[in-house]
């Protein structure tokens, strides 16, 4: 009987004990528990308002950020404005400058052309013992030089006053000279007037020449200068003015050829 009893009380008892799955219960019951606690016990309105601000403060960051790199990216602009518009300025002062100068050399490279036949027409004198006043009219061109006038200075060895005579000889030959002597002219004190002759006391020094070249223009060539004057369109209405008294050949010039002679001498 005392068997059953105990058998009774144990079977009891045994019944008593709790199963472990009612133990896991109760302790997920306690977890959730403080789960729902904590979230309770967070402040959502002030967590909002902290989030809020960081977020401020980001953006604020990220947009001072930008803004600088932003005007860093701006001021690298404006420089590379500015050298480029020095450049643009520095060629701009070479281009004019070499427009400048091309147009220089342009010029006188036309005027070296319109100069060339009458730079290469000239005069100088000479004498000998037996033949002391000489003066030479030359051309060193390959092409005539037509109308030229030869003003000459008539110099006495006893009268220090000197006339100047203007003696036209007309063409002169390509790659020529013409010489005169005192003996081969004579000339008048007044239009209309005697012609005289030149005295053996008297000599002749150039003075001048002038002429008109194969493109029509005349030119003067003194001791100092080569002066252009105009340009003839008609030869034979040519008007001109000469500068001291008539003089004439009374005979033909000596014509001897020049060794040296071209548009390139």
């Amino acid at each position: 009987m005392e068997n059953r009893a105990r058998r009774r009380s144990r079977v009891r008892l045994a019944r008593q004990r709790p199963r472990p799955d009612r133990i896991r219960a109760s302790r997920a019951a306690r977890g959730e528990a403080a789960q729902a606690n904590w979230f309770r016990r967070i402040d959502w309105a002030h967590l909002g308002t902290v989030v809020a601000i960081i977020a401020g403060i980001g953006t604020l960051l990220f947009t001072g950020v930008s803004t600088f790199y932003g005007a860093l990216v701006a001021q690298d602009q404006l420089e590379q404005s500015k050298l480029e518009a020095q450049d643009r300025i520095k060629q701009s002062k070479l281009d004019s400058k070499q427009a400048a100068e091309e147009a220089k050399q342009a010029a006188e490279e036309a005027q070296r052309e319109a100069r060339r036949q009458a730079i290469l027409v000239s005069f100088w004198e000479d004498g000998t013992n037996s033949d002391p006043s000489r003066v030479h009219a030359v051309n060193r061109s390959p092409d005539p030089v037509q109308g030229a006038i030869v003003t000459l200075l008539l110099a006495n060895k006893f009268d220090a006053e000197k006339r100047k005579i203007a003696l036209w000889i007309g063409s002169i030959k390509p790659c020529s000279e013409t010489i005169i002597r005192p003996s081969s002219i004579r000339w008048k004190r007044a239009d209309p007037g005697p012609w005289e002759e030149v005295s053996p006391g008297e000599y002749l020094e150039p003075f001048s020449i002038n002429c008109r070249d194969r493109q029509g223009v005349r030119w003067l060539r003194d001791q100092r200068r080569l002066l252009q004057l105009f340009k003839t369109s008609d030869p034979d209405d040519e008007t001109y003015e000469i500068e001291g008294l008539y003089a004439e050949v009374t005979g033909d010039l000596p014509v001897t050829p020049v060794p040296r002679c071209g548009d390139d001498y």
